[in-house]
């Protein structure tokens, strides 16, 4: 099951993804992530839920890298990673290269609560 949800009000894209099984659900994917950060403002924020996330070997190798784009086209300042809690073959490959691409901060985090926080945090000035 895949979430994509723009909060307007916390200018942060929610994306949350499981299984993925075919090109097509690639695609719906990266359209559903266009259509989302058009409603969030320059440096929105993001949080990427990979818990569930597995794709099947044999589908695109730069599907990360290609919603990577789709962010930093679209002005994201930071995202927080929620890893998965399983092992899928295919996910190692995807996870390596794309720490290390994007022009954002990755910020790792364990849960849902860390990641919003971490996040929050990004916005209230240091004292």
């Amino acid at each position: 099951m895949h979430s994509i949800q723009a909060d307007i009000l916390k200018n942060r894209l929610y994306l949350t993804l499981g299984n993925i099984s075919s090109k097509k659900e690639i695609q719906n994917i990266e359209v559903l992530v266009l259509q989302q950060v058009k409603h969030l403002k320059q440096g929105f924020t993001c949080i990427s839920d990979l818990r569930t996330f597995c794709m099947e070997k044999s589908l695109s190798d730069n599907f990360m890298q290609e919603i990577q784009e789709i962010l930093w086209d679209s002005g994201v300042r930071a995202v927080a990673r929620i890893s998965p809690i399983r092992e899928c073959k295919g996910h190692f490959r995807f996870e390596k290269g794309s720490a290390l691409w994007p022009g954002y901060k990755i910020i790792p985090v364990a849960s849902l609560e860390e990641a919003e926080e971490k996040l929050d945090s990004l916005d209230t000035p240091s004292v």
